[in-house]
């Protein structure tokens, strides 16, 4: 994402609300002559990451705009939850 000003969206999956992602300024929109992209994951309400169980089939994912400001996306990416103990 790039944005200028910190802002913040709520993501919901099959019309359920998982959480809010809260996305701080990058400096910009960016462009061809300036590079303000970053990246951050959706976490919990103690800052860890939040798994998102998926069955197989299609869902529908919303990021709705809860503080009317601007942000370019480029892309969201699924990443899988190491095993672990």
């Amino acid at each position: 994402y790039a944005s200028p000003a910190a802002s913040q969206r709520l993501v919901t999956l099959a019309e359920k609300d998982i959480g809010s992602v809260k996305l701080d300024a990058t400096g910009g929109y960016s462009g061809p002559t300036q590079d303000d992209w970053g990246l951050e994951l959706l976490r919990d309400e103690n800052g860890k990451p939040l798994p998102v169980e998926l069955t197989a089939g299609l869902h529908k994912l919303r990021l709705a705009n809860t503080d009317g400001k601007g942000c370019n996306l480029d892309y969201l990416e699924f990443l899988p939850v190491p095993e672990g103990p």
